[in-house]
């Protein structure tokens, strides 16, 4: 009797969801990256058939992995992913963009809350014992312009929570069309800048949006307003931001991403105290990781398997 044909090898850069972890166990063999370092991400995919992409992928993963058939982002960005080198090397990519939306979503609404109410400040001055910070001014949401740069799956759940709070939506992107979600208007980018409350970022990084937001477009933005950016962090000229948020010239920002990642102890935006920085954890809820991990695997299960899916990459899904 002849053995059963080897299981095919599906590499991690990072662990997921314990349930997809064990679903993936069902048809493959599993290697994780010892740590999201070049050196380690290439030495668990040499051999792979598969790679699920939590971390960002080395320029050379390609010629150094060959045996890649396909290449899945848990999660949404591309940017991580190597993508002209993919499609020339006949690799497939997907990702799972629908996975983690509403914890997005989420999370820029609760970030709202934070810089109108200013929880955050709270929270320190009571442990600190200033009950007097009780008389500092804050302000509702309802009313207010919150300015969506991008209008893709998050921007699209944002919006209707944000119009629930009695808010009014700007939307912005290449794409064109805001009809199919009622209250949103279409303007252009210079004027959701100058005319929003709140400006949100939700596009992907790409050559043309790299620094998008820049020094110019930071100055049409009102001195009180405010910067929300839970997408990429190279999509702000973070040098002109700092100095923005440094002179008042904006009221502040809250900050989810980064240029460079992990952020530094001893970084300048730490020392500010009109930002809030979380680490890259928009997307990372319970519910939005079990999600990312099922259909990461099932990415990979019809990738190896040779069926379609929706969520393949075309060369040509820049656009915003």
């Amino acid at each position: 009797m002849n053995d059963p044909s080897p299981q095919p090898l599906v590499a991690l850069t990072g662990l997921m969801h314990e349930q997809a972890m064990a679903t993936l166990k069902t048809f493959a063999a599993i290697r994780v990256a010892d740590s999201p370092s070049p050196s380690d991400i290439v030495q668990a995919a040499a051999h792979a058939s598969a790679l699920i992409v939590r971390h960002r992928l080395p320029d050379d993963i390609l010629a150094r992995a060959p045996g890649l058939r396909v290449i899945v982002r848990h999660g949404t960005g591309l940017d991580f992913i190597p993508m002209r080198e993919a499609f020339a090397a006949g690799v497939r990519v997907a990702n799972v963009p629908e996975a983690n939306v509403q914890s997005v979503a989420e999370h820029v609404i609760g970030i709202l809350f934070m810089l109108s109410r200013r929880f955050d400040r709270q929270d320190r001055q009571v442990r600190a014992g200033n009950w007097n910070v009780r008389d500092e001014p804050r302000f509702e949401l309802n009313g207010k312009v919150l300015g969506l740069v991008g209008f893709g799956r998050i921007a699209r759940r944002l919006a209707p929570l944000a119009m629930a709070l009695g808010m009014k939506v700007l939307a912005c992107s290449r794409r064109g069309s805001y009809a199919d979600i009622s209250g949103v208007t279409g303007v252009t980018l210079d004027r959701l800048l100058s005319d929003s409350d709140f400006v949100s970022l939700h596009v992907p990084l790409t050559l043309e949006t790299t620094h998008l937001i820049d020094a110019r477009a930071l100055a049409l933005i009102r001195p009180t307003a405010f910067l929300v950016n839970a997408a990429r962090g190279a999509i702000v000229d973070e040098g002109a931001l700092l100095d923005s948020l440094r002179n008042r010239r904006l009221a502040g920002a809250a900050l989810d991403v980064f240029g460079e990642q992990p952020v530094r102890q001893i970084h300048p935006f730490t020392a500010l105290d009109n930002v809030i920085l979380t680490p890259h954890s928009a997307a990372l809820t319970e519910e939005a990781m079990l999600r990312m991990g099922l259909q990461s695997v099932e990415e990979v299960r019809r990738a190896l398997a040779g069926e379609a899916s929706d969520n393949t990459i075309s060369p040509s899904a820049s656009a915003w």
